[in-house]
C-alpha cells in the first residue's frame, strides 16, 4: 500500500509523502500493526493535508484551512447504499448549503473530481463540512477506509479540494 500512496503523491506537484508503520498493544499481549499514510499537497499557497490510518480505526481525514477569502458553509454526506436502491435520486452524495449558487458549484465539483463515482462504486461515505472560526474557514473530511478503492478515493478527495480552491 505504501507504494500506491507514494505514487499518488508523486502524481501531484508540490506534494510530500510520509509513511509510518508501528505496532500497538492489543488484547492478550498481541501487537496490532498500524500503517499511517500522510500526503500534503500545496496548491495555490494552500496546503491540503490527507491522513489515512489503516490497521486499527481504518479512518481517513483531509483538512484545508482557507484564510482571507469569501466562502460558504456547507456539508456533504453520503446516502445509505441500501436506501439509495429505493430512492429516485441518483446521487450518492447529498449536499447541504444555504447559497444555491455555491451548492450548484459543489455539485459539479463532486462529479468532476470523481467523488460521486467512487461513492457509487464503493462503500465510500465521506463527511465533508466547512466551518468558520477565528477568521479562517476550515474544510474537513472524515471517512472510513473499509472499502476497496482507497487510492481512487484519496485521489478524488485531493482533486475535490483543488477544485474547491479554484472556485474561490
Amino acid at each position: 500500500m505504501e507504494n500506491e500512496y507514494k505514487a499518488l503523491a508523486d502524481s501531484y506537484e508540490n506534494a510530500l509523502f510520509s509513511f509510518t508503520d508501528y505496532k500497538v498493544g492489543g488484547v492478550g499481549g498481541s501487537k496490532l500493526p498500524i500503517s499511517e499514510y500522510i500526503i500534503e499537497v500545496t496548491y495555490k499557497n494552500m496546503t491540503i493535508k490527507m491522513r489515512n490510518e489503516l490497521g486499527n480505526y481504518n479512518l481517513g481525514t483531509v483538512d484545508l484551512i482557507l484564510s482571507n477569502c469569501n466562502f460558504h458553509s456547507f456539508e456533504i454526506t453520503s446516502r445509505n447504499h441500501f436506501m439509495s436502491l429505493f430512492s429516485r435520486k441518483k446521487e450518492m452524495l447529498k449536499i447541504s448549503c444555504n447559497n444555491l449558487s455555491f451548492r450548484n458549484t459543489l455539485q459539479e465539483t463532486v462529479i468532476n473530481c470523481g467523488l460521486e463515482k467512487i461513492a457509487k462504486q464503493n462503500a465510500f461515505e465521506p463527511h465533508i463540512e466547512s466551518n468558520y472560526s477565528d477568521g479562517k474557514w476550515k474544510v474537513a473530511s472524515k471517512y472510513h477506509l473499509e472499502f476497496e478503492d482507497k487510492i481512487g478515493a484519496a485521489k478524488a478527495l485531493i482533486d475535490f479540494y483543488k477544485l474547491l480552491i479554484d472556485s474561490i
